[in-house]
């Protein structure tokens, strides 16, 4: 398929765009549930993954060998994150969630710069900066501190930084 780059671009768009509906359909349920629901059937799947891949063993020997701080904190940052996106969503934050989503790659784009020494090219700091004036608007227009969005943008960033340091595929 020619356009297949095209189609799963749009396809993700569509799904993140209207993923919140699903959420709000659960509204009754308690979020920690809800995330305590997507851990036990992400492990699941993933069990079912490694097997029919014949990589199970592979991995629980990577996990054995894996410092036990690699993988409590990112689990405790993306756990935090799903629960703070799910109670945002779920109590009408939906904007916040939105606008956490937008300054997440910055956040991720600081972390690298920062923290691994990654150079960025002049028109690299150009787009980050008219991305950052975006965001900036966007906060302004808001007209209050998007605590709940610092705090997805924040748990979201620093999960990745930690996955990206981490031994485990």
């Amino acid at each position: 398929m020619k356009n297949k780059g095209l189609l799963l671009v749009i396809s993700s768009y569509l799904f993140w765009g209207i993923h919140p509906i699903y959420w709000k359909m659960l509204k009754h349920i308690d979020p920690a549930l809800i995330v305590a629901n997507r851990i036990f059937w992400a492990f699941v799947f993933l069990f079912f993954v490694l097997v029919s891949k014949r990589e199970l063993k592979s991995f629980i020997n990577n996990v054995k060998s894996t410092k036990i701080s690699m993988m409590v904190i990112p689990t405790l940052l993306i756990g935090g994150n799903w629960f703070g996106y799910v109670w945002a969503v779920n109590n009408n934050f939906i904007i916040e969630t939105s606008l956490g989503y937008f300054i997440c790659p910055l956040i991720i784009m600081l972390y690298g710069v920062v923290f691994l020494n990654e150079k960025l090219r002049f028109l690299q700091w150009i787009s980050i900066g008219i991305a950052t004036v975006g965001v900036l608007v966007m906060i302004v227009y808001y007209g209050q501190v998007p605590f709940i969005a610092l705090f997805l943008a924040f748990t979201w960033g620093t999960y990745n930084f930690f996955r990206k340091k981490s031994p485990l595929n």
